[in-house]
């Protein structure tokens, strides 16, 4: 059994049941998110392996987008759902560091750039197939303030994407006032590499990974909590 550094929720087997039945998926907060899920999964370029949204999470009242590149392996082929409360050291170290940052897990939303599993197929390429649907996703999230592109994966993903958007490091940002902008942030993946691995002590910019992840969700709780302007 893995040592976890905070709890596993979808560990437990009824719990797994319950954010992955119909009912809870088609809850109204996630429900037209998870359309586009079954949307994808019947599409040419999807497949099952694209997980549905998790029913914990703030769905289309999300304020901020956690993207990554592609899902584990863990929600495509175990949970089926794309949360921080999978059992795997990548969503344990998020849930980690979203806590230590105190991120209020009712603004996130999670998403990925090419929501299907693409084993060794081009990511570049997955990402362009993969374009609609993220800017369908976006649309879906009407209050969306913030992405967050974590790793390097989902940065350059995002880029494809959106080239004319391009995503500053988080640990730079000033969480200043962006009227009618979003504020496109990425840092370091959560994987267990990056935190507990061999690229752990990595610097750059003076900073470990660790401290770039928790600096860039600094950042996005400042920006946040800012003043509302009248």
């Amino acid at each position: 059994m893995p040592k976890w550094k905070t709890e596993r929720r979808l560990d437990d087997p009824a719990e797994r049941a319950s954010r992955s039945s119909p009912r809870r998926l088609s809850e109204a907060h996630i429900a037209p998110l998870n359309q586009l899920v079954d949307e994808i999964r019947d599409s040419d370029v999807g497949d099952d392996s694209v997980p549905y949204v998790d029913p914990d999470c703030a769905g289309v009242n999300g304020r901020v987008l956690m993207l990554l590149r592609v899902p584990s392996r863990t929600a495509a082929d175990n949970t089926g759902v794309i949360s921080p409360d999978n059992p795997d050291p990548t969503a344990d170290n998020f849930t980690w560091l979203r806590d230590m940052s105190e991120l209020r897990r009712e603004d996130l939303v999670y998403w990925n750039v090419v929501p299907w599993w693409i084993g060794k197929r081009n990511a570049s390429v997955e990402a362009a197939k993969a374009r609609s649907y993220l800017e369908h996703f976006l649309e879906l999230v009407p209050g969306l303030e913030v992405v967050v592109c974590v790793g390097e994966d989902a940065r350059k993903g995002w880029g494809v994407a959106f080239p004319e958007c391009e995503a500053e490091p988080g640990w730079k940002a000033v969480a200043s006032l962006r009227s009618g902008c979003l504020l496109v942030l990425h840092c370091p993946h959560t994987s267990f590499h990056n935190i507990d691995g061999g690229n752990k002590d990595k610097l750059i910019d003076g900073l470990t990974p660790t401290e770039r992840i928790l600096a860039t969700f600094h950042a996005v709780r400042t920006y946040l909590d800012r003043p509302a302007v009248c």
